[in-house]
């Protein structure tokens, strides 16, 4: 049944997804291979701190956590609740200002946050073979 209920996943939204527990991270390790795009995304979501209000402290705190991460094909997503939009920014960028990740209305605190690493495979996505090693080798 999981692999009609994938099947029918990848034909629908042209996405693979599946996570990898990872004992005593911060979160699990999920990987999105979005066919359409030709991108492969890597990211760990992480609760934001409920001791920290708005989403510019909470972002700042983030930004703490991740300060000798090299900003390169990294991304930070702020998760919102309800239907408030989600917004996502590189990291490089958010480092500077890091009120950019603010939603457009400002009204709606980020709830968790995705640290996300993306390759955009773009012409080197046709071969089956560039693509599993290209998985196999950014991701270990």
């Amino acid at each position: 049944m999981r692999i009609k209920d994938d099947a029918d996943q990848l034909i629908k939204s042209h996405l693979m997804q599946s996570s990898v527990i990872i004992n005593d991270a911060a979160s699990d390790l999920n990987i999105e291979c979005d066919l359409k795009s030709r991108t492969i995304s890597v990211y760990m979501r992480l609760l934001a701190p409920k001791d920290k209000k708005s989403t510019k402290a909470r972002i700042n705190w983030l930004l703490r956590q991740v300060k000798d991460t090299t900003s390169q094909g990294f991304s930070i997503r702020a998760i919102r609740p309800g239907s408030a939009q989600d917004t996502i920014k590189p990291l490089e960028h958010l480092r500077l200002e890091p009120e950019l990740i603010e939603s457009e209305n400002g009204k709606t605190t980020a709830t968790n946050f995705d640290v996300l690493y993306t390759v955009d495979l773009a012409g080197r996505f046709s071969g089956r073979k560039v693509f599993i090693d290209e998985l196999e080798n950014d991701y270990r």
